[in-house]
């Protein structure tokens, strides 16, 4: 029994077992300051966010909020921006658009583990608007130039592959695309339609040519159909400017003595008109008139008509339609924009007086259709954001000029460009990159 006892003893008088240590308890802390993201609604029960980066923190994942519930989360992925890389986080869940949400954005900061950040994003209601169909119908490698016949039947595009110029004409109607130039042919650089069968291009000199006159160029014509090609015209090679053609008129700007000169060509009997001395160049992306400035060229006449003479401080005319509607842009502040989108107010006038001005609460940068005309005293713009601290959404909004509102139609996620010309009845078409799209409404 004497081992019994002396267990006993050992048992009573070892050292008592030390307490297990509590964990480090976790802390929850709420940063302050904006946070910029980019707000992407993909469907009515989708959304997406893009955030640029941090310099502090790394992200982590983003939590719906109803109240004080979690409804999802999302972690991150890379997303690149125009050749930046952002974080995305999505969402796919059935939004209530009567509902007000919440976003909580979790961010780490590696040196204090034991700490979870987290931004609160401002309430959110769902909001999202599909009016339109966009149908790809042409996909090139490389566009370099292109432009619509004055007919609205075809579009002429230059696209360059290959270190090749290739130039093709779509057929707006049936969709087929046919290649008449491949191979370095011609040059690409320039292209504007004259007929459905007809463009003019930037070509070789003929017996004319003077080697002594410095910035020399040459516009000639090509038949697509019989691939003649003849001598229009000539212009500043180096700072030129050419319109598209209108009414068989061709505006572009003189080399000398002042490439602010500039000239009228008759594409059709080669006809040179001086029209006189500028300010601005042409505005190569006009469809329907031949716009210098704030000036319009009669192209029967050949003078120059001003479109309007009344501007406020700060505007500046950016679109004239053939209904006679005048749209300005005015600069919302002329203090530096730190790192965000500059915000614009956009003002239509019709005879002189202001008809409409965007409410200061929904200023954006706005990005007028390059042809469209008002219709029943309403129109259509795109109008974009960039990042920012709240829920503004990239997409084409419409304008009711009788009452003065406006309507988010099109939501908008690509933040590339997105050039949009309204035919009416020969169709709307858009360009993105090297896509080109039907656009009709759903």
């Amino acid at each position: 029994m004497l081992w019994l006892a002396l267990l006993r003893f050992v048992s009573c008088t070892s050292e008592p077992e030390s307490p297990t240590a509590n964990p480090t308890q976790t802390l929850f802390e709420r940063l302050e300051g904006d946070l910029l993201f980019y707000t992407i609604p993909t469907s009515e029960n989708s959304l997406s966010f893009e955030f640029e980066r941090l310099d502090d923190y790394q992200f982590k994942q983003v939590f719906l909020m109803q109240d004080s519930d979690t409804l999802a989360s999302s972690s991150f992925t890379d997303s690149e921006y125009v050749g930046q890389i952002r974080k995305r986080a999505s969402f796919d869940f059935q939004f209530d658009p009567e509902t007000a949400y919440h976003f909580l954005v979790e961010v780490v900061d590696f040196a204090q583990p034991n700490t979870r950040f987290t931004y609160r994003l401002p309430d959110y209601r769902h909001v999202f608007a599909s009016k339109y169909n966009f149908e790809v119908i042409a996909n090139l490698d490389r566009t370099i130039d292109f432009d619509f016949s004055p007919s609205r039947n075809y579009l002429f595009i230059s696209n360059f592959s290959s270190n090749e110029f290739a130039i093709h004409r779509l057929d707006l109607a049936s969709r087929n695309l046919e290649t008449f130039f491949s191979k370095n042919e011609l040059d690409g650089n320039l292209i504007r339609a004259i007929s459905d069968d007809e463009f003019l291009y930037r070509g070789l000199p003929d017996g004319s040519y003077d080697p002594t006159i410095h910035d020399q160029g040459f516009l000639r014509r090509m038949n697509v159909t019989t691939k003649e090609s003849t001598f229009v015209g000539e212009f500043s090679s180096g700072y030129g400017r050419v319109s598209r053609v209108i009414d068989n008129v061709v505006v572009t700007n003189k080399r000398f003595p002042d490439i602010r000169d500039h000239k009228a060509i008759n594409v059709q009997t080669g006809e040179v008109v001086p029209i006189g001395n500028f300010s601005n160049f042409v505005r190569e992306d006009q469809f329907d008139r031949h716009v210098i400035g704030k000036f319009e060229i009669d192209t029967q006449e050949f003078e120059a008509i001003e479109l309007v003479s009344n501007e406020e401080a700060g505007e500046y005319l950016v679109y004239y339609d053939q209904n006679d509607f005048a749209f300005f842009m005015r600069p919302e502040t002329e203090e530096p924009y730190d790192d965000r989108v500059p915000f614009f107010s956009l003002i239509v006038k019709k005879d002189g007086v202001k008809i409409y001005e965007t409410p200061e609460e929904l200023r954006g940068y706005p990005i007028l259709f390059q042809k469209f005309n008002v219709k029943d005293n309403k129109f259509t713009y795109h109008k974009t954001f960039g990042s920012s601290a709240d829920y503004n959404l990239e997409g084409l909004y419409e304008v009711d000029l009788t009452t003065g509102q406006e309507q988010l139609v099109e939501v908008i996620g690509n933040p590339f460009s997105l050039p949009i010309f309204d035919f009416e009845e020969k169709g709307m078409y858009g360009r993105r990159g090297d896509q080109f799209f039907s656009i009709t409404q759903k």
